[in-house]
């Protein structure tokens, strides 16, 4: 008998399997996975390679809508497995479509953050910025020097890192088959965590000091909540 695969979009199918060994779904025969199902003409298993996402092939019930979508839903769930595993190894893999999901909303609402920063940013200020800060005290007392130099904002650089990495994952997932209207609506989710953020921060009234963190803290605290850490 040919021994059975224990390819994971197939395992539950194949453990709940209490028929003739046969014909079970999911036996690989010459290194390919084949229906296996009982032909009615000679009684063999069909060699048939299963529908993507299924245990059978088309002339023995993968075509079937209920069938389908489940086979469907199967293909999508592997391919989010497979991105979470390029963004995040350590993500959970239990429903990775929704995990999938929760990254692109933590994702977005790190970019809508990082954008009303830049928007609040004086021209001068995109492009000019503080290169170092020496202070302290010197040979001839006290020393405060500020050297600025032409270089692009942090909040800019941050900004297009993040809006970068958000539009790589969308399309990930995308492609992976996750319906549009869910990736949007993470999105917008994105958005309304990002308005908290701004609205807690405006409240704070923190001194210089403790602003001068917010380019640390927010988008590394926004990152842990997409799992990328870097």
């Amino acid at each position: 008998m040919a021994r059975v695969t224990d390819d994971g979009t197939v395992a539950a199918a194949v453990a709940r399997w209490k028929g003739d060994p046969t014909y079970a779904p999911g036996q690989i025969v010459n290194g390919k996975t084949i229906c296996g199902a009982k032909k009615r003409k000679d009684q063999e298993p069909c060699g048939a390679p299963p529908i993507n996402g299924a245990t059978r092939c088309g002339r023995h019930g993968a075509k079937s809508p209920a069938v389908a979508q489940k086979a469907k839903e199967r293909v999508i769930e592997t391919n989010a497995r497979g991105i979470l595993g390029r963004i995040d190894p350590e993500a959970p893999r239990e429903h990775p479509v929704e995990t999938l999901l929760n990254l692109i909303r933590a994702k977005n609402a790190e970019v809508q953050w990082l954008r009303s920063k830049v928007q609040a940013l004086e021209d001068e200020e995109l492009v000019w910025g503080l290169a170092s800060h020496r202070e302290g005290l010197g040979p001839e007392g006290p020393i405060d020097v500020k050297e600025h130099r032409a270089d692009q904002s942090v909040w800019w650089k941050l900004l297009r890192e993040a809006e970068n990495q958000l539009a790589n994952w969308i399309t990930m997932a995308l492609k992976a088959g996750v319906e549009d209207r869910r990736v949007r609506l993470a999105e917008s989710q994105g958005g309304a965590v990002a308005g908290a953020i701004r609205q807690i921060l405006d409240g704070l009234n923190l001194t210089t000091e403790q602003a001068a963190l917010i380019p640390v803290l927010v988008p590394n605290a926004l990152r842990q909540l997409t799992g990328d850490a870097t």
